[in-house]
């Protein structure tokens, strides 16, 4: 692609779910954002490693509330910028052995929270959705309803579709991961703003 050289307000790290959900936010707000990814294609690490699935019922008790709160709008595909369905139903079959029943308690009242229906499962019903487990292991099961694939390259086109700011620039991430690395001392910082300036950003669109 043609550089293009452009004057950007935020310069956001990261092409993953975290960093496109951020250029999202910014771009709704006014800002010329860019979005620099090190690798030559957006995901490619912790987002694309990932299951890449929904659940409401994940995490402490804050984190069910914010991933609930954003059900809505998933479900209107990002507020009708995807032009196709982002969250895709997949019920969730979680197990536990012998001895770990309390995590299927724990299962159990995390979609409580969240009012996420769900459902208890004795071995034999369990065996019976996934044959591979060895029932000699298993204590039993709960079968979550609420769970959801997540469309990650839709939910990147429709943040893109937020506004025109959003570009990636492969060589300045990876410009930044050979400066910083894990930390960002101070000299590191000193020499990567110069490169940063307007007149030195270039992001390929």
């Amino acid at each position: 692609m043609t550089p293009v050289n452009r004057r950007f307000d935020v310069v956001v790290v990261g092409g993953g779910i975290a960093g496109i959900s951020a250029a999202f936010e910014l771009v709704g707000r006014g800002h010329e954002v860019a979005v620099v990814e090190r690798e030559s294609t957006l995901t490619a690490h912790s987002t694309g490693r990932s299951a890449a699935q929904f659940l409401a019922s994940y995490g402490e008790d804050t984190n069910r509330l914010l991933s609930a709160a954003s059900r809505f709008f998933l479900d209107s595909n990002a507020d009708g910028f995807a032009d196709s369905d982002v969250l895709l139903p997949r019920n969730v079959l979680w197990v536990a052995p012998i001895g770990h029943e309390k995590q299927l308690a724990e299962r159990l009242e995390a979609n409580s929270t969240t009012s996420t229906a769900c459902e208890a499962l004795d071995i034999q019903q369990a065996t019976e959705i996934c044959g591979a487990l060895d029932p000699s292991w298993l204590a039993g099961a709960v079968l979550e309803y609420g769970g959801f694939d997540i469309d990650v390259a839709g939910f990147f086109w429709c943040a893109g579709q937020g506004g025109t700011g959003i570009q990636t620039a492969p060589a300045i991430a990876r410009l930044t991961a050979d400066l910083i690395g894990d930390e960002t001392p101070d000299d590191a910082l000193a020499e990567l703003s110069p490169r940063l300036s307007p007149e030195r950003f270039a992001a390929t669109g």
